[in-house]
C-alpha cells in the first residue's frame, strides 16, 4: 500500500468481518482518524459502556444536560476520554477530522458540549496500529473500509451501526468473508 492509498483511507470507516475474533474488534465499526507509514489511530465507535456522560462529568466537575452513554473507543489508554463532535464548539486543540467533525481532548470542550445539543460521542481509550501492521491486516481482509458517514457515526445506534455501514455498501452482512468476499 503506498502512501497515496494509505491517506484515502482516514479518515473514514474500518468495519471488522465477522471472522475477525479479536474480542476488541468483534462486528465493531472504527472510525480511523490518521493513517501513515508510522501507524494509525482510530476510535471505536460502535461500543457501548455502561459509563452514563453525566456520571464522568460529575466526577470531573462538570454540569451534562445529555444522557448520553461513553463508548469504549478501543483497547489502549481506556483512562483517556476523546470527544468526536460538530464544529459549533471547539478549542484551539480541536483536531477537524474532516468538514464538520472534530475531534477533541479536553475537559473544557467536554464540559461545554455536556450541556449542549451538538452532535458529540465520547469514547474512552482507542485502537492503534504500529507502522505496517494495518495495511497487514487489510491484506489480509481483516478489515472493509467504508467512507466516513456522518449520520451513520452521530444518529445511528452503536448497536445497528456495524449492520448499517455494510447495507450502506450494497453488501449483505450475513454473506459477508474474510477478505471482504461475499459468500
Amino acid at each position: 500500500m503506498d502512501m497515496e492509498e494509505q491517506d484515502s483511507l482516514a479518515p473514514g470507516f474500518l468495519i471488522a468481518v465477522p471472522q475477525l475474533k479479536d474480542p476488541h474488534f468483534d462486528h465493531t465499526v472504527t472510525l480511523l482518524v490518521e493513517a501513515s507509514p508510522e501507524g494509525a489511530f482510530g476510535l471505536v465507535v460502535n461500543r457501548m459502556s455502561p459509563i452514563k456522560l453525566a456520571d464522568v462529568c460529575a466526577q470531573n466537575d462538570l454540569s451534562c444536560t445529555r444522557d448520553d452513554f461513553i463508548h469504549i473507543g478501543g483497547p489502549v489508554d481506556q483512562e483517556r476520554a476523546w470527544v468526536l463532535h460538530g464544529p459549533g464548539i471547539r478549542s484551539a486543540d480541536s483536531l477537524e477530522i474532516t468538514d464538520g467533525i472534530l475531534l477533541t481532548a479536553t475537559w473544557e470542550v467536554l464540559g461545554e458540549l455536556a450541556q449542549s445539543r451538538e452532535e458529540m460521542l465520547v469514547c474512552l481509550g482507542y485502537a492503534g496500529w504500529g507502522p505496517g501492521q494495518l495495511e497487514q491486516e487489510l491484506s489480509e481482509g481483516a478489515w472493509l473500509v467504508a467512507p466516513l458517514d456522518r449520520d451513520i457515526l452521530f444518529r445511528t445506534a452503536g448497536k445497528d451501526m456495524w449492520r448499517k455501514v455494510i447495507e450502506k455498501m450494497g453488501l449483505d452482512p450475513g454473506r459477508i468473508g474474510t477478505g471482504g468476499g461475499v459468500h
